[in-house]
């Protein structure tokens, strides 16, 4: 498979198959129920549960031209447009000089709330696309990076090189500037080497509410770690 050839889709379509299926097929049958952070009823639904959930209604991005004016790329687009998912998380350890081989990666998460509007997807405060894309423009020029996540310990922002494509994080030396070498080709490689592994939260994924036609947040804590 050559990874840095695939679309956002298949990145995200990847991380679930790679690491949602290694957690549910491979550690938590070794669990004892008594310790568990999951219950077993639980842990049998997990694979079908923990996944993209594809999109009928698209949100208006062009909130990001209005704001900033030039259009969002089309590879963020895509990543917010084509599925439901939770934030994409995990370590990520390559190269193993940058700030993310110590800390994880958080890509944000596309999901909408009961009674929330599509607006609210965007501008979830901390951690919505928009709410971030603002912060960073208040203090460094949007037109060159647009934040795409943060580190998870120390909140180093998760840049996208809008000349390029490619993806770097901030400077840990200099706050609002880009490190000196990319950690990824594409946004869609990126994700690709987002790993799942410690004591991991799957957190906001979407599930929807058949009797509200709303997409839900639903969190599961699996300690990977448990050495009972």
């Amino acid at each position: 498979m050559m990874i840095n050839k695939l679309s956002v889709k298949e990145a995200i379509n990847f991380y679930y198959l790679s690491n949602i299926a290694n957690i549910a097929t491979s550690h938590l049958p070794e669990f004892k129920d008594f310790y568990n952070n999951v219950s077993r009823d639980i842990a049998s639904g997990l694979f079908d549960f923990a996944k993209p959930i594809k999109r009928r209604c698209k949100t208006d991005t062009s909130v990001f031209k209005q704001e900033f004016g030039f259009d969002l790329p089309q590879d963020i687009e895509d990543y917010i447009n084509i599925y439901w998912h939770g934030f994409l998380i995990g370590a990520y350890t390559e190269p193993k000089d940058s700030v993310l081989s110590s800390d994880d990666a958080v890509l944000f998460p596309i999901v909408k709330l009961s009674g929330q509007t599509e607006k609210d997807v965007l501008y979830r405060k901390y951690n919505g696309f928009m709410w971030r894309a603002k912060y960073w423009s208040e203090n460094a020029d949007i037109t060159k990076y647009i934040p795409v996540g943060y580190t998870l310990y120390n909140d180093y922002h998760i840049l996208y090189e809008v000349s390029s494509g490619k993806i770097f994080t901030e400077d840990e030396d200099v706050d609002f500037q880009p490190s000196k070498q990319p950690v990824a080709d594409s946004l869609a490689e990126f994700i690709t080497k987002i790993k799942v592994g410690g004591s991991y939260e799957i957190s906001g994924i979407s599930v929807k509410d058949i009797k509200t036609d709303q997409y839900l947040y639903a969190k599961y804590m699996i300690d990977l770690n448990d050495e009972n």
